[in-house]
């Protein structure tokens, strides 16, 4: 018996000496989130094989705790020996932050769970200052040059971790290869050029007529305007990606596969902030928002099937890209990031629009006084030329930033100096837009809404280099101008019919009381009446 307990305790000694060489020898280097479901695989695979040669010559529950006990040794030490590292002697040690969040994500997942992560990095701003450490290799950064030092000319940085969330699909916004991306840019710019734009015009006002037909048929009664603004931004950006629309501004529903994707996208609020165990959850297809995010995929890759014969043709001819299968994958995750990209950010930021129109009609006003000097609303580039209107969408992008926190880039392998503070290499930076947005050392008021700060006003912005809404340089939104002309357009066509008010019972809170930060924002609902004008 003696040499039996003798023999246990050198097996756990091994065990420990396996975690803590693991951490020092692997876990401290690299990237290992891809290699979630593989390495979580493992680890089970080893318990019951140490469960199996344990039980062979005792009773199978001895067995059972004695192989609990010698894989919890391993893992405690692993654990132990990560956390103190990470706190102690980790290179981002100085930078202050919530205790907990130098250890591991997890504890961030767990404070947003509500997937109100915006709000969460607002508190930690005014608790910690402009660098908090967020994560173990994570700052992020409330001061106004961060956005130029991440993505400004001759940076050196890359694309963070998140940003593999699509694969093994390949999207132009989430490829982390700066050559491939630059590539794919290419024709894509091609794609949305000012002429190009011009052609989609006609398709943009035929969506937006449809819902104004039916805005008129309610004769001033209630409408959820959150959930027909996402009818419209999914109807057009379908017929933009699919050449075909959803329907669901003609047939008054939520088209199926638009279902499933704001679903699956409900994962990004809580686990966005830890890809690896993103990747986990994706290995489980049996999980119902993985099965809908799964079958909303293959819903992309039909439609796809009807165009890619002919676009990989054209892709492999323009640009020298690979096979048809890589083609296809490209294909698929560019329709899914454009859906996403090019529908929730637009439905956000015209519902925080109407939202703000509706909390001050008199700006809703000036701006009807702008599009009556008109006589028309149909002109894309005067619409542009429209100082309060144009104002009123810039002070929604400040103060409701369709993307509240996300674009993680990586520091470069020699460090980064931000703002005077210096940023050591392979370290994750976080800019979040909603809280850069309000900054009392970049905007007057920062939380007034004041469309004039962005013509008459413009002492009001002290550094019109910190407005940056569709972000800079090669990663700046390729559909900026496609999205400011249908919020232009959509807005104009509705108040130059309608005056505004909230709904009965509504005053607006909802909107942002409400709103998930799902790497994109989601809004909560609105409730308008549309009462046309004398």
């Amino acid at each position: 018996m003696l040499s039996g307990l003798r023999h246990l305790r050198d097996e756990h000694i091994f065990a420990a000496a396996v975690g803590f060489f693991s951490h020092i020898y692997y876990y401290r280097y690299g990237e290992h989130h891809m290699q979630a479901p593989l390495l979580f695989w493992m680890h089970i695979s080893v318990f019951l094989m140490l469960f199996y040669w344990r039980s062979l010559h005792q009773h199978k529950l001895q067995g059972g705790i004695e192989a609990a006990s010698i894989f919890g040794t391993y893992l405690s030490v692993l654990g132990t020996s990560i956390a103190v590292y990470r706190v102690f002697f980790h290179r981002l040690r100085k930078f202050p932050g919530p205790p907990l969040a130098s250890v591991s994500k997890l504890w961030h997942t767990s404070q947003c769970f509500n997937g109100q992560n915006h709000l969460l990095l607002d508190r930690l701003y005014k608790k910690y200052g402009n660098f908090v450490r967020t994560g173990p290799t994570e700052i992020t950064v409330f001061t106004q040059e961060v956005k130029w030092a991440v993505d400004g000319p001759l940076n050196k940085c890359t694309k963070a971790v998140w940003y593999d969330m699509l694969l093994p699909l390949i999207a132009l916004n989430t490829n982390r290869s700066k050559k491939e991306h630059d590539q794919r840019r290419r024709a894509w710019d091609q794609a949305v050029t000012v002429k190009k734009i011009a052609e989609y015009e006609s398709r943009i006002r035929s969506h937006a007529m449809l819902l104004e037909k039916h805005i008129a048929s309610l004769d001033g009664n209630t409408i959820n305007i959150t959930e027909w603004f996402y009818f419209l931004s999914f109807d057009v950006m379908g017929d933009f990606a699919f050449s075909r629309s959803f329907g669901m501004l003609e047939h008054k529903e939520w088209h199926y596969a638009v279902v499933l994707l704001r679903r699956a996208l409900s994962l990004l609020g809580p686990f966005s902030s830890v890809p690896w165990l993103a990747q986990l959850a994706f290995s489980f297809p049996i999980i119902p928002i993985i099965r809908d995010w799964n079958r909303m995929l293959s819903w992309c890759a039909d439609r796809m099937v009807e165009q890619v014969l002919i676009s990989s043709w054209l892709i492999r001819h323009s640009m020298k890209q690979g096979s048809l299968a890589e083609d296809k994958l490209w294909l698929q995750g560019d329709s899914v990031a454009l859906i996403v990209a090019g529908s929730d950010t637009v439905a956000s930021t015209m519902v925080n629009l109407f939202y703000r129109l509706a909390l001050h009609p008199h700006h809703a006003a000036k701006v009807q006084a702008e599009l009556d000097a008109l006589g028309g609303v149909y002109d894309g580039q005067i619409l542009k030329s429209l100082s309060h209107l144009n104002g009123a969408i810039n002070e929604v992008l400040r103060l409701h930033p369709s993307v509240p926190t996300g674009g993680y880039r990586e520091s470069p392998p020699e460090g980064i100096e931000i703002a005077g503070t210096w940023i050591p290499g392979n370290t994750t930076i976080v800019a979040p837009r909603y809280t850069l947005g309000r900054l009392e050392k970049v905007y007057d008021c920062p939380e007034e809404f004041v469309p004039e700060r962005w013509y008459s006003r413009p002492e009001m912005v002290k550094d019109k280099t910190a407005f940056n809404p569709f972000s800079i340089g090669r990663y700046a939104c390729v559909g900026k101008n496609l999205a400011l002309t249908e919020i232009r357009f959509v807005t104009a066509l509705l108040l130059s019919k309608y005056d505004i008010a909230f709904g009965y019972g509504e005053d607006g809170t909802s909107v942002w009381k409400n709103m998930r930060d799902q790497f994109t924002a989601v809004p909560g609902k609105l409730d308008l009446i549309f009462n046309p004008r004398l």
